[in-house]
Parts: C-alpha cells; structure tokens; sequence
C-alpha cells in the first residue's frame, strides 16, 4: 500500500485500513437511512472527510439522491472513493484553515463523521460547513465520545486515553484525537454558528459496560439516547441551517 500523502495520513490510514467493510451495510448504515428518512431526497451531498467512501458511497446505489461529492486531506483516500462512484471528488490538506471549494448554499445535504476531533479548529470547519449548505438544508455530524461510563472505567483502571482502541498503533504524543466532545459542548458548539438540532442519532452507538451487556437491546439504545454522555460511543446529530 502506497504512503498518503497527507498531513492528516494517520486518520486517512484509519479509514483506508476498513476498507474491508462493506460499503453497503457497515455500523454507519443504519445513521444514515434514519437520517435520510427525515432528509428526504437531496439533488446534492458532501461528505466532508470522506475518507474511502465506504461509509457514504451506499447513498448512490439506494437511489432518490442526485450527485455525490467526498472532500478529503488525503489524495490516496479520494483515489479509494473513486472506485466506489462517487461524483466527484475534492482534496482539502487543512481543514482548520482552508476553505471548502464550493460556493455558498451550494448542497441541500452536508455530512462529516468524526473529523471534527481530529482538528486544531474545529470552529473553522464547522463554519464552512454552515456556509456551503442551503437555508433549509441538514448537516449530519458525528464525533466520538470517548469517555461514557465505560471509557471512564477504561481510564481510570488503565490509564487509557483511547478508551475504545480506535488507534491502537498510536501513542499519546501522536494520538489523532486531540478534541473531545461531550453532549453539551457539542451541541453549544452547533448551535453558535445558527444550526437547529433537530434529531439525535447517538443511539445507534451504545457504549453500555460489560455488566450492562445483557440488557436487550432496546434497553441499550434507550440509554444511549436518554443518557449519550453516559452510555452512547458517539455524538450523531441531524441539524437544520
């Protein structure tokens, strides 16, 4: 495998590593057809932080949605999506700093999954993110919760900062994650720059401790959804500009 050429290569290396996951059915799935259930059908997405495709490349082959445009840091990340039909993509080496390359009001649907906690200045990103979606249009961002009750336990018995084993390779000089959300902050930060949350999708991520795993799974998720600070792995909001 060819070395990306990306000052954001280790998370690119995380994405382009699941290539294996099935663009049609993967743990992301189901985010999006709930999402797309009150989004409707969209003549134009962006992905902003790609990755591979594999987690957005689905919404092509389901149908009802016109063109499919990725946005990522690394050039051989955007070579992968290619091959998944995207419609065109587009290479953006900083997203704290540069600008997305579209117009604004340009897309009636924006979706990043977890690149906000990758960043020096997530605000930057979330800024261009408000300014290419259309008055009315939805954003579906997600960023990961590292520390519900079980990455707290994870934490304290073992000092881990990487609760969830995300980068297991990584070190904590070199951890890709340098921003850490909890429910509040999250929304704070969304709701300053003008968008609406209008569904949450956190419990499609329960992060319940071992002694909670058997609980049915309705059980799960209704904790997830009620307590996401607490029992839900990531962050995943559906807001309206």
């Amino acid at each position: 495998m060819s070395t990306p050429n990306s000052k954001y290569s280790f998370f690119s290396n995380a994405d382009i590593d699941a290539i294996d996951a099935n663009p049609h059915v993967n743990f992301f799935t189901p985010v999006l057809h709930e999402a797309m259930s009150l989004v409707g059908s969209p003549s134009a997405i962006c992905d902003v932080g790609c990755g591979n495709g594999v987690f957005t490349s689905c919404l092509k082959a389901w149908g009802g949605v016109g063109r499919l445009i990725g946005i990522d840091g690394s050039p051989y990340a955007l070579q992968q999506a290619q091959l998944l039909g995207f419609d065109e993509l587009r290479l953006v080496q900083d997203f704290s700093s540069n600008s997305l390359p579209f117009d604004d009001e340009t897309f009636e649907f924006v979706i990043n999954k977890d690149v906000l906690e990758h960043l020096l200045n997530p605000e930057a990103l979330v800024d261009e993110m408000v300014r290419i979606t259309k008055s009315g249009g939805y954003l579906l961002v997600s960023v990961p919760n590292h520390f519900p009750i079980a990455g707290r336990l994870q934490l304290l018995l073992h000092n881990k900062i990487d609760t969830f084993g995300y980068f297991p390779k990584a070190h904590r000089w070199d951890f890709p994650h340098i921003r850490f959300f909890n429910k509040t902050d999250f929304l704070l930060l969304m709701e300053s720059k003008g968008l609406k949350p209008v569904h949450c999708l956190s419990h499609h991520f329960p992060a319940i401790p071992r002694v909670g795993r058997l609980m049915t799974e309705r059980a799960r998720k209704y904790l997830s959804r009620k307590y996401p600070d607490a029992f839900a792995e990531a962050h995943c909001w559906l807001f309206k500009k």
